[in-house]
């Protein structure tokens, strides 16, 4: 064998070598957090609509939907320490997150379409409060940096309708917003909302109950 042709052979292995490393490095970096818990069963569905193992270890990025079946429990951690545990039944997205630990551009946005999950703010929340949010149906959650339960409540029969919101704050603070405005909620309150349009107020102690059940009981 030549010289050149032993030039040629290290210069494509190189060129492979470079390309390896440069998707090993873009898959880490969309890499938002995984999965450290999983009991029953469950699946994340990706952008591209592809299904993944619900499981112990399993990445998620940015667009992911984590679904959990009846008498599944999962566990998230995200890369800025944020951590949900998942209630069985639930929709979860992870709709936008970004880590760089820059306030000025890290954000954490999620989703709730169903069933419910119990909180513990990251490193994000904790450094800029307007990067952190959760959607649902009903209104919007905001935080002040806070530990704190969240179930949606379906409609009743075939409505269709958004159901209903029940939160508890654990600690800090939670706001709830929709189109009837904001209500701000402090450690120790349970808050309830009838739908999109109705006003959040403090839950009464049967409405708070069907939170604290969920989340303190069984979590």
């Amino acid at each position: 064998m030549n010289l050149r042709n032993i030039s040629i052979k290290v210069s494509a292995f190189v060129i492979v070598l470079v390309f390896s490393v440069s998707a090993f490095q873009a898959n880490a970096a969309q890499t938002a957090g995984k999965v450290v818990f999983s009991f029953g069963k469950g699946y994340i569905k990706g952008k591209d609509q592809k299904l993944r193992p619900l499981k112990r270890g399993a990445l998620l990025r940015s667009g992911d939907e984590v679904v959990t079946k009846k008498r599944t429990r999962t566990q998230i951690k995200m890369n800025d320490g944020s951590f949900f545990s998942l209630k069985p039944n639930t929709q979860f997205q992870v709709k936008s997150f970004v880590y760089k630990k820059d306030p000025k551009k890290d954000k954490s946005f999620f989703g709730l379409l169903r069933g419910g999950f119990r909180a513990l703010t990251g490193l994000i929340g904790k450094h800029n409060k307007k990067a952190y949010g959760v959607s649902t149906p009903v209104a919007t959650i905001g935080i002040r940096g806070t530990d704190y339960d969240v179930i949606l409540v379906p409609p009743k029969g075939a409505s269709g309708g958004a159901g209903q919101l029940i939160t508890h704050t654990n600690s800090g603070a939670i706001s709830l917003t929709n189109s009837a405005g904001t209500q701000v909620f402090s450690a120790g309150q349970s808050a309830f909302v009838a739908g999109p349009k109705a006003a959040p107020r403090q839950a009464t102690p049967q409405e708070a109950e069907k939170v604290l059940s969920s989340g303190h009981q069984k979590s």
